[in-house]
């Protein structure tokens, strides 16, 4: 007789490529299942390279698969709390223009400035975010732009190449560059558009310092904010544009050349967010699936959290607990702080998974 502690190897075969194999899954869980088939996540290189879902009734049989589509939402998701932390270790990284060019030419990285200027996402084909390569090009973007954490996502080479394969329409927008080969893979925008941000470097070209580097931010940052200031003016008259910027800020005339009025004017044109085209099914359960909520069942010990076997599955745990009701959406924002806050990092795609797994167990209920 098998222990309810124990798991039981059950034959799979993957939907997407029809490999099979056979994984372990905890018998105490299928077996107490009532009615109905429980969800078993297939994770990527477990059998194959693709992961997917396998339904398995209380007799230990497949009765169905779900494949997992890759999206660039969701890697976004699992990556955020590590750009998060090489943030917090900036100050370890050279970014001075000297050395930033060890990793990147001047005319691509002004490239990837003016994407993040104009708000077009950055795709970086990148395999060890923990390299020093990385580190440096990220940490000099997030200098000068701050919100490329929230605009940028990075694919491994055979992710990327896997998507592209797939999915290339959704990437006709970004600027991709690959960091390991120190190559522009693509640029939305011509090279000539990016030429006033030569300005910038060249600021910092003679005089490599932490202070010059001082003084090329604060440049960006006044370009974003009378770009602001523009963006809301009435007019579109160079002249008037002009005469009424210069009157307001006399000490920086040299930013409202026609050069600059120009990129000023390109933002809102180059980039557009692109529509998200859904099905009335898929916006359906898009809503069905924000709207649960999960409740802690307060007959469970309050050590139960703690006594988890992951890091993930605790802070989980806790989030619901302390909140009582709380959504999807909501887990993973607090999941996001507690990450930023103590150098953690976690896998949100995992979130569902455990979510099911304690509804099971009878942690929770979701409504």
């Amino acid at each position: 007789m098998i222990g309810m502690s124990e798991s039981k190897k059950i034959l799979v075969i993957c939907p997407v490529c029809s490999k099979s194999g056979r994984v372990p899954v905890p018998v105490d869980i299928i077996s107490e299942k009532d009615s109905g088939a429980t969800s078993v996540y297939i994770p990527r290189d477990l059998v194959c390279p693709h992961e997917f879902y396998a339904y398995i009734d209380k007799n230990f049989k497949v009765r169905d698969y779900l494949v997992l589509e890759y999206s660039l939402k969701a890697e976004a998701l699992k990556i955020k709390s590590k750009l998060n932390f090489l943030l917090k270790k900036a100050d370890q990284y050279d970014i001075s223009l000297k050395n930033l060019t060890n990793f990147i030419t001047e005319r691509d990285f002004r490239s990837l400035l003016f994407s993040c200027f104009v708000g077009s996402p950055i795709l970086f084909i990148e395999d060890d975010l923990d390299s020093e390569r990385f580190g440096v090009l990220f940490n000099a973007l997030a200098w000068f732009f701050p919100k490329v954490v929230e605009t940028c996502t990075i694919l491994s080479p055979p992710n990327y190449l896997e998507y592209n394969e797939k999915h290339g329409d959704k990437l006709k927008d970004f600027s991709v560059f690959n960091v390991l080969y120190k190559i522009s893979v693509q640029k939305p925008f011509g090279d000539s558009l990016s030429e006033p941000f030569d300005e910038i470097l060249e600021s910092i070209r003679e005089a490599d310092s932490k202070l010059q580097l001082i003084y090329a931010k604060n440049k960006v940052d006044y370009l974003l904010k009378f770009t602001n200031e523009i963006e809301a003016m009435d007019t579109k008259d160079y002249k008037t544009i002009q005469k009424t910027m210069k009157k307001k800020y006399p000490d920086q005339e040299s930013m409202f050349s026609s050069k600059w009025i120009e990129i000023i004017h390109q933002r809102k044109g180059l980039w557009v967010e692109p529509e998200v085209v859904e099905t009335k099914e898929e916006a359906k359960e898009a809503k069905v699936a924000s709207d649960r909520l999960y409740f802690y069942n307060s007959a469970i010990h309050v050590r139960t959290a703690e006594n988890q076997e992951t890091d993930l599955k605790k802070h989980v745990l806790q989030i619901i607990r302390n909140e009582t009701v709380v959504s999807i959406a909501g887990i993973i924002n607090d999941l996001e702080k507690r990450a930023y806050e103590r150098s953690l990092e976690f896998d949100y795609n995992l979130v569902p998974v455990i979510l099911e797994e304690f509804k099971d167990k009878g942690y929770i209920t979701i409504t």
